[in-house]
C-alpha cells in the first residue's frame, strides 16, 4: 500500500506553488439494490456513533431481501491536510465528497522557504451526514432519504471508512493489546548531493544543495515506530 497522499512544488516566477493529491483511492464493489430502510437507516447512525472505535467497533449488518448488483468504483479515504509555509496556513479535506486535490499558491515566496504539511486519515463525514435531520431514522421517517440508494450508500460508508482505517493503521502495532494510529508529515529539507567528478583539467568536485521531500509516518501506541521515506 503505498502514501495516501502526493505533493508537489514549483516555481512561478518569485511565486512557489503547492499541488497536493489524494492518491488512497483503490476499486472497489458497491452494491445496488433494496434494502430494509429501518436497518440501513439504523446502521447508517450506529456507524457515526461507533466512529471513534476505530477496529474496535462492532460489524453491522443489514437485511437485502433479493440478490444486489455491483458496480467497480473509486473509493478513497479522507484526508484532512493541514498546511504552512511561513506565515501561511492553509487547511483542506480531500475526498468524502469533495474535491481530491488542490493548488496554494504563495506569493513573494523566499527561496529556501519550509513547508510542512500534517495528512490525517479521517472517516467519512459528509457521506455519514443525514439529509435534512439529525440521524438517518428520522430522515427515513420524514420521507428526506431516496431509499432505492440507501444500500448504496450504506456500502459507500463502510467502503470509505474500511479504507481510512487502513491508512490509520498503516503499521501494525507489536503489542497485540496495544492500539495504532498514523499521521504523515511531509517537510521539505535541504541535503548535500555530491555531484560526480568532472574530468576536464582544472574542474573539481562540485556539491550542491537539493531539496528533498520527506514524509514522516509516526505510528503511536504502546509502541513508537518512526519510517521515513525520502524522494529526491
Amino acid at each position: 500500500m503505498l502514501l495516501p497522499f502526493r505533493v508537489s512544488l514549483a516555481r512561478d516566477g518569485d511565486a512557489l506553488v503547492i499541488r497536493g493529491e489524494n492518491t488512497s483511492t483503490a476499486r472497489a464493489p458497491v452494491y445496488v439494490g433494496p434494502v430494509s430502510a429501518r436497518e440501513a437507516a439504523a446502521a447508517l447512525d450506529d456507524t457515526r456513533r461507533q466512529l471513534p472505535l476505530g477496529r474496535a467497533a462492532p460489524d453491522l449488518f443489514v437485511t437485502v431481501p433479493e440478490t444486489p448488483a455491483s458496480k467497480s468504483e473509486r473509493i478513497a479515504a479522507p484526508l484532512d491536510v493541514r498546511g504552512e509555509i511561513g506565515p501561511r496556513r492553509f487547511h483542506y479535506r480531500l475526498a468524502d465528497g469533495g474535491p481530491s486535490s488542490f493548488t496554494v499558491r504563495v506569493p513573494h515566496a523566499a527561496p529556501g522557504a519550509k513547508l510542512k504539511l500534517v495528512v490525517t486519515p479521517e472517516p467519512p463525514s459528509q457521506l455519514l451526514t443525514p439529509p435534512g435531520s439529525p440521524t438517518w431514522a428520522e430522515a427515513v421517517r420524514r420521507g428526506r432519504v431516496d431509499r432505492s440508494r440507501l444500500l448504496e450508500r450504506v456500502s459507500r460508508v463502510r467502503l470509505t471508512t474500511a479504507r481510512a482505517l487502513q491508512y490509520r493503521t498503516f503499521l501494525a502495532n507489536p503489542n497485540p493489546s496495544g492500539r495504532s494510529s498514523a499521521v504523515y508529515v511531509y517537510e521539505t529539507a535541504k541535503r548535500e548531493a555530491v555531484q560526480a567528478t568532472e574530468t576536464s583539467a582544472g574542474k573539481g568536485m562540485n556539491s550542491t544543495l537539493r531539496a528533498a521531500l520527506i514524509a514522516v509516518l509516526v505510528v503511536g501506541g504502546a509502541t513508537g515506530l518512526l519510517v521515513l521515506w525520502a524522494h529526491s
